[in-house]
């Protein structure tokens, strides 16, 4: 597989904030991940895994960064990051993880989910996740990293 390229991107957040991040990608319509924080070594292993990775920094309080997130998936779907994404999948760790948990939990569009660290709680009374989804708990060793790519393959390809 190629090498994957990376790109910058900057948006407006609904605030007016800007909001920050890349796209790893080897090109072409692939499956896409976005990644809640800058995680350099699991985007590189999942871009060459064949998906492309949107790394986005979701440290704001978390309503800003769902909000965030849906600027971010509405630049992804409308074309304007630059990818041609054929489905995406949300991935957080910690904090930015409970915010990929609420949206997905509300956005019927997110085919997969990946959560390291989040506690089920973290997810709205009544609220249900109809991606499937993966919780690991821990630390982002090889085993989670491994666990994820194939999880994401199993479900986005």
């Amino acid at each position: 597989m190629a090498t994957p390229a990376i790109r910058p991107f900057l948006l407006t957040a609904a605030d007016g904030r800007p909001l920050a991040g890349e796209v790893r990608t080897a090109g072409g319509a692939r499956p896409t991940v976005v990644i809640g924080h800058h995680l350099p070594v699991l985007a590189e292993r999942l871009a060459r895994a064949g998906f492309t990775v949107v790394s986005w920094d979701a440290t704001a309080p978390e309503a800003d960064a769902l909000g965030d997130l849906g600027v971010l998936l509405d630049a992804l779907r409308s074309g304007a990051l630059g990818v041609a994404a054929s489905g995406y999948g949300l991935l957080g760790q910690d904090a930015p993880g409970a915010v990929a948990l609420v949206r997905a939990a509300a956005d019927e569009r997110v085919r997969a989910l990946v959560t390291w660290a989040v506690p089920a709680t973290a997810l709205p009374p009544g609220a249900t996740v109809r991606a499937p989804w993966l919780t690991l708990d821990g630390a982002a060793d090889e085993g989670a990293v491994q666990a994820t790519i194939d999880w994401f393959a199993r479900h986005l390809a």
